[in-house]
């Protein structure tokens, strides 16, 4: 007979996922919660399956997924923003990176993640776009709009 799973059996099961799956170590979700370690490692493999069950759900009652992605986009670039004007070139290319990867996350949410040849090329367009743009005091809007050209 299989045992029952106890961080699945757990009380504060959703708090012990959402600690999972924002990276928290298992050594700290265990000692928070009251669990072995062992108990949080082997609980990974149900967080898949209930997150598949999940997202079936959510594709099927809609989402504010993409809501979220579009908040965080709008605050990495008013982050990215903030240091532009403080002239801070090391963040601004974190910046850049981090709003790059929530445009990938956008397009997979959209279905419009293309091969990866083509994101190569668009990869290394949008990067020379950045390069041209990046010490101009209108650089967001000048990268907004040469984005807005690729895309149609």
């Amino acid at each position: 007979m299989a045992m029952l799973c106890s961080t699945c059996a757990h009380a504060k099961r959703e708090q012990i996922d959402r600690a999972l799956v924002s990276g928290q170590p298992n050594r700290r979700i265990a000692t928070q919660f009251g669990l072995s370690e062992a108990s949080v490692r082997r609980h990974w493999p149900h967080i898949r399956r209930a997150a598949a069950r999940a997202e079936a759900i959510e594709v099927a009652h809609g989402s504010d997924l993409l809501e979220r992605m579009e908040a965080l986009y709008d605050r990495a670039i008013h982050l990215l923003e903030r240091a532009e004007r403080s002239h801070n070139f090391i963040a601004i290319t974190g910046g850049i990176r981090e709003t790059r990867a929530i445009i990938e996350l956008l397009m997979r949410a959209n279905g419009e993640l293309i091969p990866y040849a083509e994101f190569v090329h668009g990869r290394d367009m949008l990067i020379q776009i950045i390069v041209k743009h990046v010490y101009d005091r209108t650089v967001l809007a000048a990268i907004q709009r040469d984005i807005d050209e690729l895309r149609s």
